[in-house]
């Protein structure tokens, strides 16, 4: 018997064009929080976490799909093991500093916020949570995780179908809401009301994973769906101008630019080499899309500190909104690149180490059992 030390698990190939999506969703934002104002065409800030969103569902539906396919102990075990080691240090660092600082937000909800339910917190209070409200959507995140594993205990010809209803029902779950004139809290920071962002990435991984081309798209179809999803896009962003928050349209407009976000998706995974592709992989924002994580979780801190600062040296929103923008910009990047070495890194590293230790621990517990049940039938 093969009594080896378990080795750590070579991490996954990366898809730099991802990095590079998560980068631009990460300035978009920065930009919208640091109060930089861009043209209601180019202003994706409000819309930025459906982007992380159809990551997560993609890159979760991708893990669970290969776990269907060759199941081991402990695989869920696992899996939510090396995402709390990925989130949990960060988090907790930045809500200590919140807290030494006095901020209310921090003292008063911090036990909100450690579990991952400001959305829930927020849609109580039915008010914003000052500076910790950027956490709603780590909150929306982290829900989506600890139940679309669940899905492994359901026949595997059952995922398409529930990524479909997934899809439909977020649409369904906002237009019920605005007929029965539900906050905008609870249409919208809730799961049910994201749900057809995190669907679209998991049916993005499921044909991609299904099809024994690989291609998610047939090449011929290639020009006519752009030329779909910029027409999604162009409707999208038209109703979102012109149509108040009472329209049911608004409804349907976070369904309409998740799609927009899902082409995106199948270009940049199928077509690796393209010009859309080679953009989004440059490395200034492929290294914004690895420290995203840290920029998402300190810029709030960075604008309640440093902003006070540009004040005295004129740079304010409406003088030099660009200077001011730049500099908060610049100082978030310093910081999530420190918590990315010191504190991100370092454990992911960990906790790559430690589920490969209780992955081999599980296979050794099987492997005895078979042994046992395999004298218990000799001899009787």
């Amino acid at each position: 018997m093969n009594s080896s030390p378990p080795r750590t698990p070579s991490p996954p190939v990366r898809i730099t064009s991802l990095d590079g999506l998560r980068g631009i969703a990460v300035l978009f934002v920065l930009v919208h929080h640091f109060g930089l104002h861009l043209p209601n065409w180019l202003d994706c800030g409000p819309v930025a976490p459906n982007i992380f969103f159809l990551l997560s569902g993609y890159l979760i539906t991708r893990s669970l799909m290969k776990m269907q396919r060759r199941p081991e102990s402990g695989q869920i075990f696992s899996f939510h093991v090396r995402r709390l080691v990925r989130l949990l240090p960060a988090l907790y660092a930045m809500l200590a500093v919140g807290w030494l600082t006095g901020l209310s937000e921090f003292r008063e909800g911090w036990t909100w916020h450690v579990a991952f339910l400001t959305n829930i917190q927020m849609t109580i209070q039915d008010d914003w949570s000052g500076i910790a409200s950027h956490l709603w959507s780590l909150s929306t995140q982290e829900q989506f995780y600890i139940l679309w594993p669940l899905i492994l205990l359901l026949p595997a010809r059952w995922l398409l179908p529930s990524l479909l209803m997934a899809f439909v029902g977020a649409t369904l779950f906002r237009i019920t809401c605005l007929q029965a004139g539900s906050t905008d809290f609870f249409r919208w920071f809730l799961l049910p009301g994201s749900l057809d962002a995190f669907a679209a990435g998991g049916i993005v991984a499921w044909i991609a994973l299904t099809r024994k081309d690989g291609l998610i798209i047939p090449p011929r179809w290639r020009w006519p769906f752009l030329s779909i999803v910029l027409g999604c896009w162009s409707l999208a962003r038209t109703l979102r101008t012109d149509y108040g928050s009472n329209s049911h349209y608004i409804a349907c407009i976070d369904t309409l630019e998740t799609l927009v976000f899902a082409g995106l998706l199948i270009e940049l995974l199928q077509y690796k080499g393209s010009l859309l592709s080679r953009a989004f992989s440059n490395r200034p924002l492929c290294f914004l899309g690895r420290i995203s994580y840290g920029l998402y979780l300190w810029h709030m801190l960075i604008l309640f500190s440093v902003d006070p600062l540009l004040d005295t040296f004129g740079w304010n929103a409406q003088a030099h909104p660009f200077l001011r923008c730049g500099a908060l910009i610049s100082c978030s990047i310093v910081v999530a690149w420190i918590s990315w070495i010191l504190l991100e890194k370092p454990f992911i590293i960990w906790g790559q180490k430690l589920t490969a230790a209780q992955t081999h621990i599980a296979q050794k517990f099987a492997q005895t059992l078979k042994s046992l049940s395999g004298l218990i039938r000799i001899s009787s």
